[in-house]
């Protein structure tokens, strides 16, 4: 069973989507993930001052932005008040990102092009990719995370729940926490993301006029699975073990996950 503060309520946050501790889940050994040194969330664009100075009290020091540059020069992140906070950006650019931003376009809307993507298959080849495509970001993450000058660090997306799904379930992975936990845990963006589907409805609503439902968008709105099951069944297929993958695909040496252990894990 999963015991973890995972709701925006927790904090009180009102204008900050998909806002949680990472700690609190049992790891297989029996011990637990601390609380209050890793937060995951969707984008600081349009956080409230009142909601800033929430998380500023918090103490967070480190911010991993993985938008893509697209992204970040549209809605940048708002600033913390009065925190020296350091903003450190690690573009990841998912295929749905690529894919929105070639089709949406009028000629790709009148073509049909956009209308003929499978986004349910578009979203678990991109959990594949976050293994195949990104090892040089993740293993930045990573190394942001083990290190204990840079704690508490708030890693954060668009949504928060796609690729920083990913990488908070590779932490949890590191941190020894089970699949069924990290599915878990992974899965709670559905419900701490109420709102986000009529939000981005309306951002794109113009689409219905070419054949554009919601429907055929939902898949890139909810968290399935499927989808991070992906990532994992890649990392089995491509390397065997997770330790294989921190390795040989990320390139990192085993200290990295010990003090990442050493830092996020408790009795």
């Amino acid at each position: 069973m999963i015991e973890i503060e995972t709701s925006t309520e927790s904090y009180g946050l009102t204008s900050v989507l998909n806002f949680r501790d990472l700690g609190g889940c049992q790891t297989e050994d029996g011990q637990r993930v601390k609380r209050g040194v890793l937060f995951r969330s969707a984008s600081l664009d349009s956080a409230s001052k009142k909601d800033l100075l929430k998380l500023s009290s918090l103490g967070i020091r480190t911010i991993c932005d993985l938008r893509a540059p697209v992204e970040t020069r549209s809605r940048p992140d708002r600033i913390l008040p009065d925190s020296s906070a350091r903003y450190v950006k690690i573009p990841v650019v998912p295929r749905n990102i690529e894919y929105m931003c070639a089709y949406r376009r009028l000629g790709g809307l009148i073509s049909g092009k956009f209308r003929k993507i499978d986004f349910e298959e578009l979203m678990i080849e991109q959990y594949g990719d976050f293994v195949l495509r990104f090892s040089a970001e993740f293993a930045t993450l990573l190394k942001i995370v083990s290190c204990r000058e840079n704690l508490p660090v708030l890693i954060h997306c668009t949504g928060g729940k796609d690729r920083t799904g990913f990488a908070c379930a590779l932490i949890q992975a590191v941190l020894g926490v089970s699949e069924k936990t990290i599915g878990d845990d992974y899965l709670m963006s559905n419900s701490s993301m109420a709102g986000f589907e009529e939000k981005m409805w309306k951002t794109i609503f113009f689409m219905r006029f070419f054949g554009i439902t919601r429907e055929k968008l939902l898949p890139l709105v909810e968290v399935r699975k499927h989808y991070l099951d992906n990532s994992f069944n890649t990392i089995r297929k491509e390397y065997t073990t997770l330790e294989d993958y921190l390795k040989k695909g990320l390139g990192l040496e085993k200290r990295y996950a010990a003090e990442l252990r050493s830092f996020l894990v408790e009795p």
